[in-house]
């Protein structure tokens, strides 16, 4: 068997939590009479960090970032177990988990770990890599060479297109989720 790892991305892979993100967005922006809509949140906010809605929004008009972040964090924790689980991708996890394969989480999401723990899957994860901008190259190649492990070796669970498209440039295996394939017969075979 090759030597190999996962690259696990949390929001919109391990569950579809944009509506979460969405709905608090609307919440704040109804709160201060923002205009603000779903496809405002497709279009230019969805799987980037918050900071980016709160400055844009101009925010800091009415409040705190570090207030807006402690409520965000507050609801969506109080909401992720009405998300649902990607099965696909929890039993590719447990497979991983049952073949010594490591799982490093690849999320933007600072709380991805400790909504893990909510959901009783954060034994599933090697190690946590979220120090680092996914939106550039060189970041996954610093975390091929952390973990002494070729690009090629790495096989990522992503749905954002752009980060896709930037694992790819590397040599990075990317599985798009929603999986159009069968995840644990690409790492079984990879």
């Amino acid at each position: 068997m090759n030597r190999k790892a996962v690259l696990l991305d949390f929001d919109g892979v391990v569950i579809e939590s944009d509506i979460l993100h969405y709905q608090f967005n609307k919440i704040i922006c109804d709160k201060y009479d923002l205009a603000y809509n779903y496809d405002n949140y497709i279009k230019y906010h969805k799987g980037k960090k918050s900071n980016y809605f709160f400055d844009e929004m101009m925010l800091s008009r009415h409040m705190n970032h570090n207030d807006f972040l402690s409520q965000k964090h507050i609801y969506i924790t109080r909401k992720i177990s009405e998300c649902e689980i990607n099965e696909d991708v929890y039993n590719a996890l447990a497979y991983a988990y049952v073949n010594n394969i490591p799982v490093f989480l690849n999320s933007s999401n600072t709380k991805a770990l400790e909504y893990l723990k909510l959901l009783n899957m954060n034994h599933f994860i090697t190690a946590d890599v979220l120090d680092y901008d996914k939106s550039k190259p060189e970041s996954y190649l610093s975390i091929s060479k952390k973990y002494d492990y070729k690009p090629e070796q790495l096989i990522a669970l992503e749905d954002s297109d752009n980060i896709i498209k930037i694992m790819k440039e590397v040599k990075i295996n990317v599985i798009k989720i929603p999986a159009t394939c069968d995840i644990i017969e690409i790492l079984c075979n990879s």
